[in-house]
């Protein structure tokens, strides 16, 4: 079972932010705790795991990291999972202005 704050399923943070998701988990036995983004591997350094307890913080968010995050917890019982849905704001895009003089 996976315990969490709804408000943090889909949520719109500032780019260059802190955003942290921590999530309960509990079974029996101790379920297996992997997090993934866009369907991919993420980073290790990103998520800490201890006991019952997992979270994934994002430091200085940038547009990169956009995108959603989902956490599994598996064990002979079953697995189950969650969704979490980060969208920026404050993306701008960069514009070059030239001046051409004849």
């Amino acid at each position: 079972m996976l315990t969490f704050d709804d408000d943090k399923v889909n949520t719109t943070q500032n780019v260059g932010s802190l955003f942290t998701i921590p999530v309960t988990v509990s079974g029996h036995p101790s379920p297996l705790v992997t997090w993934s983004f866009s369907d991919g591997p993420m980073e290790s350094t990103a998520t800490k795991t201890v006991d019952s307890h997992t979270t994934l913080t994002l430091k200085n968010i940038t547009k990169p990291q956009q995108g959603t995050y989902t956490v599994k917890a598996e064990n002979v019982a079953g697995e189950t999972s969650v969704e979490f849905t980060i969208t920026l704001k404050g993306i701008h895009s960069s514009i070059k202005l030239y001046s051409i003089t004849g």
